[in-house]
């Protein structure tokens, strides 16, 4: 005697879009299996765990996860790892500002040879960059030493700019000297920018996701140019705006790409003291970072809106930016 197959209980027709997903032909839910549907009427049996919204579904809409992975934490709670860039003349004080984060803190010393400021930092670790093919190996080396520094810092990225322009000149066999006057066409100039937005991405995502902070140094300039097809060392347009010192389409993924922006400069502090019977005016240099709103200098940092960031600090480190950043 042949078994009569169970009978379904009658359903309840829903409307389903034409470009609705359908698993196997079947109705978009999760114990249904078999149910057979048209494209314009749905039968959801009863006890079926149908999504009650599958009338506004679209093509690509994922399925639903067995159990969520998701998790809320009150805002004050979350804390990323953070990007920075420095900018400055040499001298005022953009390594050892970098060598004050984190430690264990790895420096990654671009042809700067500005280590001999910073000797007596203990956690600090220095490797030498001398060609393109090098620094391409840095994000495999951020990925290898993820569980162990706290902090990268690229000394500098004007630097790095420099080993793009010399591997694209190698590469296409030219004589000229990299920066010299019509020594790159506007292609040229193109694949130098290209090779550097990469990188300064690549570099910071693997930072982040190693949750070390990333620190780019570079040298300031004063003068820009709109366009990377006139950017010429000396060929530089006036404008009233001082940044790092790369081309502009990197400059703009720069600094869009990092969390704070600071020009490091010296500035002379003056105060009046009593020698013997006269008082005199004594004049001392203080290293200093602006971070405050610039109509000249390009500054940045994110901050709680209620709290107004001071113009500059005085003998920065990290633990002070920090304070400023959490309105301490």
């Amino acid at each position: 005697m042949s078994k009569e197959p169970p009978r379904r209980a009658q359903g309840v027709v829903i409307p389903v879009p034409d470009n609705a997903i359908l698993s196997d032909g079947t109705i978009l839910a999760a114990t249904s299996p078999g149910v057979r549907v048209t494209p314009r009427n749905a039968v959801v049996m009863p006890g079926d765990q149908a999504w009650r919204g599958s009338a506004t579904m679209q093509a690509g809409t994922p399925s639903r996860p067995q159990r969520s992975t998701l998790v809320a934490r009150p805002v004050a709670e979350v804390e990323y790892p953070r990007s920075w860039l420095f900018y400055g003349r040499s001298g005022s004080g953009k390594t050892t500002l970098g060598c004050t984060f984190p430690a264990p803190v790895c420096l990654f010393d671009i042809k700067d040879r500005g280590t001999d400021s910073v000797k007596d930092v203990d956690g600090l670790e220095v490797v030498e960059v001398g060609d393109w093919l090098q620094f391409e190996e840095i994000y495999w080396f951020i990925k290898s030493s993820r569980d162990y520094y706290r902090t990268y810092v690229f000394d500098t990225i004007t630097q790095m700019q420099q080993l793009a322009m010399v591997h694209v000149r190698d590469k296409m066999r030219l004589r000229t000297r990299p920066g010299d006057w019509g020594s790159f066409t506007q292609k040229q100039w193109g694949e130098v920018a290209g090779m550097m937005k990469d990188q300064i991405i690549n570099l910071r995502d693997a930072a982040n996701e190693a949750n070390a902070d990333i620190v780019f140094l570079a040298q300031d300039r004063r003068n820009y140019t709109n366009d990377d097809s006139e950017y010429e060392p000396g060929n530089e347009t006036l404008d009233p705006e001082v940044g790092a010192g790369v081309m502009p389409s990197v400059g703009k993924i720069l600094n869009a790409s990092v969390s704070v922006i600071g020009q490091t400069y010296i500035r002379n502090r003056h105060r009046r003291e009593k020698v013997g019977n006269k008082n005199q005016t004594i004049s001392e240099a203080v290293h200093c970072v602006r971070i405050g709103p610039s109509p000249l200098y390009i500054t940045k940092i994110r901050s709680i809106r209620s709290n107004t960031p001071p113009p500059y600090i005085e003998n920065p480190d990290y633990q002070i930016l920090l304070e400023v950043i959490r309105g301490v």
